[in-house]
């Protein structure tokens, strides 16, 4: 989140006094198709979206794009992605795997909701059984490869 405070609180009113306010909180999925304009790494960009439903929506922007590109030769810009941008509830890890296409099995599904998570099928089946399950997602494809 953009913040601006400094000063004086009477230098504070000023200004704000004189300012035009724009509520801007664009959703994830805004953020990603806007990226998709621009961003050049496939990669990236498809990891990103692979994960929209569990990444914190007050933390992703544009800014992460290129930021996960500039890890990407350490060779650890997913877990950079994962650690600072994913939320952490069973609930969000569920329903993002049951949406992402490139886990097409139950089997995989739970894999990985494990491996994230650490808790193993009966928590899985949990969440699963406390939601409606929505459609596969459909990849967004950059404009400019």
């Amino acid at each position: 989140m953009n913040r601006f405070a400094f000063g004086e609180a009477h230098e504070y009113d000023a200004i704000v006094d004189r300012a035009q306010f724009i509520h801007f909180d664009p959703s994830p999925l805004e953020i990603h198709k806007n990226a998709a304009i621009w961003f050049w790494d496939q990669d990236v960009f498809d990891f990103i979206g692979d994960h929209l439903q569990i990444i914190d929506s007050n933390k992703l922007s544009s800014r992460t794009y290129v930021k996960a590109f500039e890890r990407k030769p350490k060779g650890d810009w997913q877990n950079f992605i994962a650690d600072r941008y994913f939320g952490q509830s069973d609930e969000q890890w569920v329903q993002a795997l049951e949406s992402n296409p490139k886990f097409q099995s139950m089997g995989d599904r739970v894999a990985e909701f494990t491996r994230r998570t650490g808790r193993g099928r009966p928590a899985h089946r949990v969440w699963l059984h406390n939601r409606t399950r929505p459609g596969r997602q459909q990849r967004e494809s950059l404009a400019n490869p």
